[in-house]
């Protein structure tokens, strides 16, 4: 950055402040790229040292991004710090960063992990009506869109091609399909802090973050196990989940489990869940999700329900595609569906078949949507051309207060999950935590799906997949 003699002053920060100045924003890696390059110099005094930065140097590094909201938040910290100094004896009344290090940086205890709770040792405890209900209530879930199941329509039994069959076309997920392999994004998964941030100092590249301050600071991990009944099959069955989470151009969760029945549903759960993250990243979809997902005014209308059907005929689309190049029975492709997708003002959530969705709202963990069974025992709905609209369950939730969202399959709810819903494991704020602390990576996430002690019989016969956003 060019100096300039005519800039102002650098603000002083302690070590508590710029520790908390670094803290409060590190899940935001263009801030923490911006604290480093306006640190101008650091001093040694008897009781510490003060980090120097300039405010001038900020504004100018703010200025060569293409969003320039990712920053307000810091140089609104910086300025509410700087006009303190100003106003105080700076050792007589504590700053706010020094109140904010007290409260969330001193205070932290590390007392390292108490094993993942699994559901069975759920049942070991007080099992009162408190304890249920903060888990499970979704009073405050406030939905805005009503479960597909509980409306009636004479329709309800046509299938999806039928149902949304005047759907208007610009509504429809019409993408491009990408042509990045789900291991270059797996790879960037794996970047450190420092790496990722030398990439956001690329100013060009900035354009690759959330567009908006609201979902900057999401962060997130997926990863997926095959089942032990699986490894017993000659030859062994590959692992028929897929599971993907993205941030860009807002936090997703895409999940999904091939029917076991299915020979080839790995290769469709796959492939559902790669051309679902297109769509979600796609400029026309985008647009829609602006629209639907960000601002405050919402009604349910056409476009709410061609929004949710659209994922499951672009899901669609993408198995008749595979299905027409690589000669497999469409059929053999089937999975079951899993859909979060975050907004400024809401989510969007969509099921087809079991597996759970969960939320940490309010520091509670919530279901949402039902649980997924068929109208028989031990079946399921699938994402199949004939699928019927009365088994495309989705809704609305408002994002206010929810730092944490969950999806995943069945197998792993056999830890994670009672079978009727009304449990869930603490694990899962454990994740949470885990990865706001930068503590879980895909790996870890993936040697946890692994473990054979975790998953000891009778668990663990059945596919894993679990996929997580936290902020």
């Amino acid at each position: 950055m060019n100096k300039s003699k005519s800039k102002s002053k650098s603000i002083p920060f302690n070590d508590e402040e710029f520790s908390s100045l670094l803290h409060k924003h590190s899940s935001n890696l263009i801030a923490a790229q911006a604290i480093t390059s306006s640190n101008t110099a650091r001093t040694r005094k008897s009781f510490g040292h003060y980090y120097y930065i300039s405010l001038d140097d900020l504004i100018e590094f703010q200025e060569q991004l293409e969003h320039k909201d990712a920053l307000n938040e810091l140089i609104d910290d910086i300025e509410i710090h700087r006009d303190f100094i100003k106003e105080q004896k700076h050792d007589e009344i504590k700053s706010p960063l020094n109140k904010y290090f007290e409260i969330n940086i001193k205070e932290i205890k590390s007392e390292g992990y108490q094993g993942y709770m699994a559901v069975e040792d759920l049942a070991n405890e007080d099992n009162n009506e408190e304890s249920d209900d903060k888990n499970t209530s979704d009073d405050e879930l406030e939905l805005y869109a009503r479960e597909t199941e509980n409306v009636e329509n004479s329709n309800e039994d046509e299938n999806l091609e039928e149902t949304v069959a005047s759907e208007s076309s610009s509504m429809a997920l019409s993408i491009q399909e990408e042509t990045e392999e789900l291991s270059e994004e797996d790879q960037s998964d794996e970047l450190d802090s420092k790496a990722a941030a030398k990439e956001i100092s690329k100013v060009s590249d900035s354009s690759e973050t959330s567009t908006d301050a609201e979902l900057v600071n999401w962060k997130k991990v997926y990863g997926k196990a095959v089942g032990r009944s699986h490894l017993k099959d000659d030859p062994p069955t590959p692992c028929q989940d897929a599971a993907i989470a993205v941030l860009d151009p807002r936090p997703a969760i895409l999940v999904a489990d091939g029917a076991g029945s299915a020979p080839n549903s790995h290769l469709g759960s796959q492939e559902v869940t790669k051309h679902l993250r297109a769509a979600i990243k796609s400029k026309n979809i985008e647009a829609i999700q602006r629209k639907l997902l960000d601002q405050e005014e919402f009604t349910e209308s056409d476009d709410t329900v061609n929004y949710a059907h659209g994922f499951i005929k672009e899901a669609i689309s993408s198995l008749k595609k595979l299905s027409q190049e690589e000669g497999y029975p469409i059929d053999s492709l089937k999975c079951t569906l899993l859909v979060a997708v975050l907004g400024k003002q809401r989510l969007f959530w969509l099921k087809v078949g079991d597996g759970f969705i969960v939320i940490e709202k309010n520091q509670s963990l919530q279901l949402v949507g039902p649980i997924g069974k068929g109208e028989f025992e031990n079946r399921t709905n699938f994402v199949t051309e004939n699928i019927r609209s009365k088994n495309i369950h989705y809704g609305f939730v408002t994002s206010r207060n929810i730092t944490g969202v969950a999806a995943f399959t069945d197998g792993t709810a056999e830890k994670l999950v009672s079978t009727d819903g009304k449990k869930i494991a603490g694990a899962i704020s454990d994740f949470f935590n885990e990865i706001r602390e930068d503590k879980l990576t895909n790996d870890k996430l993936t040697q946890f799906l692994e473990d054979p002690q975790v998953w000891a019989t009778p668990w663990g016969n059945d596919d894993r997949s679990l996929a997580l956003l936290s902020k």
